[in-house]
């Protein structure tokens, strides 16, 4: 009888659902923040990568895949200014694919520590960025002509 009193009462009836909804809506504003600082490192991180791809491009034709990773790592620290980012790894491959032309290979990983979905167990969020510098010498023909006018 109460039961049937409550489920045909109108006033009010708004109030439960928004108590229940409170918490779905609240979790999700939160992990949008989260969310939204990953995203801010990780284009940080793609800036950094393609800076430090176009500045390796110049010299990498003469390293070696140690000096390459080393001097990666270099540039890629002085360029790459995030406090919140951690574990961040930086890697570089340089290919040949045809004679004459060269590609250079950045791969980022970091992870940047989550503030509030800590509380439904992920304490951290992980992403990578990739950047590619492709450049090459080719022949190039040229024709001069000469236009006169009489």
């Amino acid at each position: 009888m109460l039961l049937s009193r409550f489920l045909r009462d109108r006033k009010g009836g708004v109030a439960p659902l928004l108590a229940l909804s409170v918490l779905p809506i609240m979790g999700a504003v939160a992990a949008s923040v989260d969310y939204s600082r990953a995203a801010t490192t990780r284009s940080a991180m793609q800036s950094a990568l393609d800076a430090t791809g176009l500045m390796l491009s110049k010299s990498a034709q003469e390293l070696n895949d140690t000096a390459l990773n080393q001097k990666a790592n270099e540039y890629f620290k002085a360029v790459f200014n995030q406090p919140q980012a951690n574990n961040v790894s930086v890697t570089a491959q340089l290919a040949q694919p045809t004679q004459g032309s060269y590609k250079l290979t950045l791969n980022g990983t970091a992870s940047v520590d989550t503030m509030f979905t800590q509380i439904i167990g992920q304490s951290t969020l992980d992403f990578s960025a990739n950047s590619e510098v492709v450049w090459g010498i080719k022949k190039l023909e040229i024709a001069l002509a000469e236009r006169r006018m009489f």
